[in-house]
């Protein structure tokens, strides 16, 4: 049976911590977004690290359009195939993030969440 689901406007995420050498997964794993292409040992632990928003009664499709206009997609991710969709949500040592009206915090156990600004 066909999946009807349109996940058209849905907005897949990938966190990635700064360090003085550049970006770094949340095990550690250094990633260099400027590299012409991604190994597909990392392209995988990037893809399992991310987070897809849907449009739903919660997320207005204008504000996630909003905050998909605002972050990147690496030529990198294009290339990969796999990640061509993904942008990078680059997080705080906090492990926060803020974008727009949106606010994310990555949750050792749960991984990554959209948050009220106001519990942060």
């Amino acid at each position: 049976m066909p999946d009807d689901t349109d996940t058209s406007d849905d907005l897949m995420l990938v966190p990635l911590w700064e360090t003085k050498s550049g970006h770094q997964t949340r095990y550690g794993d250094e990633v260099d977004l400027r590299a012409d292409r991604l190994d597909a040992t990392m392209v995988s632990a990037l893809r399992d690290a991310a987070l897809t928003l849907a449009p739903d009664e919660e997320i207005d499709p204008d504000a996630l359009q909003g905050l998909r206009n605002r972050l990147t997609v690496p030529d990198s991710f294009e290339k990969s195939g796999w990640l061509s969709e993904h942008h990078v949500l680059l997080m705080r040592d906090d492990d926060t993030a803020t974008v727009g009206s949106f606010t994310f915090a990555f949750h050792p156990v749960f991984g990554l969440e959209v948050v009220d600004p106001q519990v942060v």
